[in-house]
């Protein structure tokens, strides 16, 4: 392996580790060999080193575990400051790679040093790998993934930003040197690969997209995405109200309002769920000093009300829900996050 690598791979590791085999002798599998390994192991407790030990290329596979949690986008910043390679991929511990993705993603750049981004689309499965057919296919249209050729996507803004099309986690390939890494802050947390993505596509240069699916995407019931808490999508209030201060793209404000909009609904809602009152009312009235939505405006006067009564609205609430969908035999779509 040469001294310094074209592309470093950077493995994120929480406190789950169940599957950080399988993940890692995917990338130790490609086709394309000149890659480093960096395992970011943010657990605190450096859970992921016997098994990052029993892989045997020590000499490809940095493990890198960090003294104390320090959260995925600064953890992430620590393992890119000892990356030595150009590109930077990233996959997260739960999901695997298919045998070509360097080999097709790391081309375009190389032939394109323009370009700053090189990204594909993937599978979804489940726990024991059994792929997803239908749901991935769903998840292709609701990224704006399914209509695209291969080739230079035309409206990088819309594509990163409104539809956050890059899976920048899972089945994609970045200049490393495009990224301003004091950009990357505690607060984007979870949702730093979309902001990853409103970054890149800040740059105006070209984004290339691989209509394959180069990678599986894993659900389970510890992801990230199934845990609910009161601060969750704090992360997504953040990154719209940077965007939208900073306007990097103003063609996109609009759209980047809806998306504030929403986030601080999500933020509100959640935070009424966990009895955070203040602030919950706190979120919904700023959702409805952009929107002027009746709905936001009934969510902060709910935070008003005595805990007894917000329990008995909210059963109501569901019961209503639950017949709404039996008259229509079940086959109601689920209630949108936030209407405009």
């Amino acid at each position: 392996m040469p001294v310094t690598p074209r592309v470093s791979v950077i493995l994120t590791v929480h406190k789950r580790t169940q599957f950080l085999a399988e993940a890692l002798e995917s990338v130790l599998a490609q086709i394309y060999r000149d890659y480093e390994i960096i395992v970011a192991d943010d657990s605190g407790t450096a859970a992921a080193r016997h098994i990052v030990a029993a892989c045997g290329s020590a000499d490809r596979v940095r493990y890198q575990p960090n003294p104390r949690t320090l959260g995925i986008a600064v953890s992430l910043v620590r393992a890119v400051q000892q990356a030595g390679g150009e590109y930077v991929a990233i996959l997260n511990d739960d999901d695997v790679w298919e045998r070509d993705l360097l080999a097709k993603l790391v081309a375009p750049l190389e032939s394109n040093h323009n370009c700053v981004l090189a990204t594909s689309d993937h599978w979804i499965m489940d726990e024991s790998g059994r792929i997803d057919v239908g749901l991935s296919e769903a998840w292709s249209v609701n990224f704006g993934r399914a209509s695209l050729q291969e080739g230079i996507v035309s409206n990088t803004a819309e594509f990163a930003v409104t539809k956050g099309g890059p899976p920048i986690n899972i089945s994609s390939v970045f200049r490393k040197d495009a990224i301003d890494w004091s950009l990357m802050v505690r607060d984007v947390s979870g949702a730093y690969d979309y902001w990853i993505a409103c970054l890149l596509a800040a740059t105006r240069q070209p984004i290339y997209y691989v209509p394959e699916r180069l990678a599986r995407w894993r659900t389970h019931c510890e992801m990230e995405t199934r845990r609910r808490a009161h601060n969750k999508a704090e992360n997504l209030v953040y990154i719209y109200s940077v965007l939208r201060e900073r306007e990097w793209f103003p063609e996109l404000q609009g759209a980047i309002k809806a998306k504030l909009a929403e986030a601080l609904f999500v933020v509100g809602r959640d935070k009424l769920h966990f009895n955070h009152l203040r602030e919950a009312r706190s979120n919904f009235w700023h959702c409805f000093l952009l929107t002027r939505s009746p709905r936001a405006l009934a969510r902060a006067a709910i935070t008003f009300l005595p805990h007894t009564v917000r329990m008995r609205l909210r059963a109501c609430l569901t019961m209503l829900r639950t017949s709404s969908d039996e008259e229509k035999g079940g086959s109601g779509a689920a209630e949108p996050l936030f209407r405009v």
